[in-house]
């Protein structure tokens, strides 16, 4: 099936999503957006809904309207810019490097929440055991009916990360794509209260036993532009 790219926008970040959104179309993918306020001209053919609402649910119903089986999804904010390559080169590499739960690296000058998730140089991938839950994340076709719907019941996404990070036991592959980077343009929590997000976020560290969460927010494995695969390819 097509990739499909979802995502929610307001009408001040409009252009910035028609840039994103301009290779995903011209790739002949699936586009699906809702957006929170006023829907942009530009991007009417693509929006589907409108109005205000958690990220998760209204990402949740974009999915479910456009259907279909497995396929690559990418679920993406208003509020970045690709650097370096696009939508479509990140699902490339993704694929090529075998994550099942993947997200582009931050270039330098992003809003970062995670350090490893910056850019590593002499890198394409890397294998980490922490992905963020957004602003652009990117589910393979073998895990998207493992992972969504997402559980909405997360309100804005916090702690979604730690459900991902609990399907490596399972077999998903976590990763950063190091060759596509993009710049997340507006901090955390700025459209949102982020107070309730933390309670829970921090409630979830507490029933996992972790208490610093940076332990986990490392590099397992480095894929270097000369190697002809990832070095955790047939794990």
């Amino acid at each position: 099936m097509r990739p499909l790219l979802v995502g929610i926008y307001s009408q001040r970040n409009a252009d910035r999503v028609s840039r994103v959104v301009e290779p995903a179309l011209r790739a002949g993918w699936d586009v699906a957006l809702r957006a929170l306020d006023a829907p942009s001209s530009a991007l009417e053919r693509v929006t589907l809904a409108q109005g205000p609402g958690l990220r998760l649910a209204n990402l949740n119903g974009l999915v479910e309207r456009v259907g279909g089986g497995p396929r690559w999804t990418v679920l993406c904010d208003d509020d970045v810019q690709f650097v370096r390559g696009d939508v479509v080169d990140l699902v490339a590499e993704a694929e090529a490097a075998g994550f099942g739960l993947s997200q582009p690296a931050h270039a330098a000058g992003s809003h970062v929440s995670h350090p490893h998730t910056r850019a590593a140089r002499l890198s394409r991938a890397r294998s980490v055991p922490y992905v963020e839950a957004g602003p652009v994340s990117v589910i393979a076709p073998a895990w998207s009916e493992r992972v969504l719907p997402l559980p909405a019941w997360r309100g804005m996404g916090w702690g979604l990360e730690l459900e991902w990070m609990d399907l490596q036991a399972e077999g998903c592959v976590l990763g950063v794509v190091d060759r596509v980077t993009y710049l997340h343009l507006d901090p955390v929590g700025r459209t949102y209260d982020e107070v309730a997000e933390r309670g829970r976020m921090a409630t979830d560290l507490a029933e996992r036993g972790i208490d610093d969460l940076t332990r986990r927010q490392v590099t397992l494995a480095t894929w270097r532009p000369w190697q002809r695969r990832p070095p955790w390819a047939g794990r």
